[in-house]
């Protein structure tokens, strides 16, 4: 316990850092976990996001970690790009490219710069169901997106 309490203290336990835009994504190593994956394997590095979005994500291995990583930062450029794509968008935008008319705030939330962020779970474009977030259910990303191990 001692050796592991060293490491823990003195080691440099960050193995991925990246700030994408308003978004950063950091990759540690945990040393000690209460989780555990399919195959039994002790899932004690954490990949955190926080920024358009906040998600964890934990894995069982450095490699495996790093990829996660890389893969969690391609879909938050992949969010932010595709958002930004969208970031203006008028009444009759919305309703060629949704079907229906814009309530409300529509036309915000569908363009919101916060998208994913606290309280804007449900704002900007699903890019699965090509709808607003709000309207599918969608958080930022989609079921094909997910990297929850």
């Amino acid at each position: 316990m001692r050796t592991w309490s060293e490491i823990f203290e003195y080691a440099d336990r960050q193995i991925a850092l990246d700030t994408i835009e308003n978004t950063t994504v950091d990759t540690v190593w945990m040393g000690i976990t209460r989780y555990f994956d399919d195959a039994g394997r002790p899932l004690v590095y954490e990949t955190l996001v926080w920024g358009i979005v906040d998600e964890m994500h934990i894995w069982p291995t450095e490699a495996e970690a790093l990829a996660g990583h890389a893969r969690v930062c391609a879909a938050v450029r992949a969010v932010i790009e595709h958002d930004k794509q969208f970031h203006t968008i008028t009444a009759d935008e919305f309703l060629e490219r949704f079907g229906v008319e814009p309530q409300q705030d529509d036309l915000h939330r569908a363009t919101c710069d916060r998208a994913g962020t606290m309280g804007h779970w449900m704002c900007g474009v699903c890019d699965f169901h090509k709808q607003p977030r709000f309207v599918c259910g969608c958080l930022l990303t989609t079921p094909n997106d997910r990297f929850d191990r």
